[in-house]
């Protein structure tokens, strides 16, 4: 047997972790001066971030490897810090240390935060390894086309599906976080004022444009229904709204598409029957703000609970236990499913949305991510279109066989390989 060791990269992450520590608050102000996404939230995504690094840091690994090359990491959302420092650079660092290349692209919306960035790493000689891309041009020209970069890491949308044939023929490795329609299922009544809360808060962080999001609830009626809908709706009103990110949780969403698409499939659902709750679209000179809804039993056959979107609205269905299953499969983005509850039912349906979703949360969330081995138990990715590896040593269904089994640690394993 291998013996268990602290990596010996350990040290970078901790070096790394010091400095935007130190920079804190400078980086999410930054975020919110170029996003006008909530300051509070993207304090807190620097903080997980930050933590995240700490603890692939500590973590022990049982067996030695070695790097498959250089790093390039891509993400088009605009609240990159979690993603950038804690999902990504950590184990870019742990797999390819201070010496061999990483690369990163964040979208041209965070001008301040991304000189922000760079410069906080050019404190320390220490990474010189690590560069930026000006454009999303510059970023595929040279991750797809210099042979030093062996893996790709999206955070973006369905148009990665593009470049799959020159990942192939290159022979690189594409791991792919794309949107996600989100569910969250609630089966008991225990701690219904907890779950309401994180619920609202998971529905409307980033104005509701996080990949991360829920989008849809399911309520079994085991649930006392009403209670919860009351309990819910208190959340969502207590959702502050505004054009201040310092002190308003909900603020304008800059790009028209996103609200318009969004628009039509709730008009279409109500069309269909459905009730908009507390549904309304404000214009402002900093874009449209979108206020915190619930649309109440949209069809299950709908856009819009089929679909993703990206503004602060859930969709809920009440069903029978019965059809809980049934209602999940009706995605066509099914990245992540969120499983309150502790009965037979809840147990087979975790073993259920296994097969069919990225991630699988018991009894907690994304949030949650920022220990890694809570709540989570599902492999990366594979699913639908929401994300997906794509492996020249695994390609054995249409975007490669999903390997990971032990949660977000295992992206260290994809980008290493193993020393016999």
């Amino acid at each position: 047997m291998k013996n268990i060791h602290t990596h010996r990269n350990s040290h970078l992450l901790n070096e790394m972790a010091s400095l935007f520590e130190k920079h804190r608050l400078a980086l999410a102000e930054a975020n919110s001066l170029d996003s006008m996404t909530n300051l509070g939230v993207n304090l807190d995504n620097v903080d997980r971030g930050t933590a995240t690094l700490r603890s692939y840091a500590n973590s022990v690994i049982h067996e030695t490897r070695s790097s498959r090359g250089g790093i390039a990491i891509y993400s088009c959302y605009g609240d990159p810090s979690f993603v950038s420092l804690g999902l990504s650079l950590a184990p870019a660092l742990l797999a390819n240390g201070s010496e061999l290349p990483i690369l990163i692209y964040f979208p041209s919306l965070l001008k301040s935060y991304s000189q922000l960035f760079a410069s906080i790493l050019s404190e320390s000689s220490t990474f010189k390894n690590i560069r930026f891309a000006s454009s999303s041009k510059e970023f595929f020209d040279m991750a797809l086309h210099d042979d030093i970069f062996s893996s790709l890491l999206i955070y973006g949308d369905t148009w990665v599906e593009q470049y799959l044939p020159m990942v192939e023929e290159k022979r690189k490795t594409l791991l792919y976080f794309g949107p996600g329609n989100n569910t969250v299922v609630v089966l008991d009544n225990h701690d219904l004022e907890s779950r309401a809360h994180r619920i609202a808060r998971l529905t409307c962080i980033v104005s509701g444009q996080a990949a991360i999001c829920h989008k849809r609830c399911i309520i079994s009626r085991d649930v006392d229904t009403g209670r919860f809908f009351e309990l819910l709706k208190a959340e969502f009103l207590q959702i502050k709204t505004g054009l201040n990110p310092e002190t308003d949780f909900v603020t304008p969403i800059h790009y028209p598409s996103i609200v318009r698409l969004a628009e039509h499939s709730i008009e279409h659902a109500v069309t269909a029957g459905a009730e908009a709750w507390s549904y309304s679209l404000i214009d402002t000179v900093f874009g449209t703000l979108v206020n915190p809804a619930i649309i109440i039993e949209p069809d299950a056959n709908s856009k819009l609970w089929q679909h993703y979107h990206f503004i602060p609205a859930l969709s809920i269905k009440v069903a029978e236990n019965s059809e809980i299953e049934e209602l999940l499969n009706k995605n066509e983005y099914p990245l992540a499913v969120s499983i309150y509850g502790e009965n037979a039912i809840s147990a087979r349906l975790r073993n259920h949305c296994k097969n069919n979703h990225a991630f699988v949360f018991e009894n907690s969330d994304f949030l949650d991510l920022i220990t890694p081995q809570q709540g989570y138990s599902g492999p990366w990715g594979g699913y639908g279109k929401s994300a997906f590896l794509f492996s020249p040593d695994h390609c054995e269904t249409e975007h490669g066989l999903i390997v990971p089994k032990d949660g977000l640690f295992d992206l260290y394993k994809i980008f290493t390989h193993e020393i016999a």
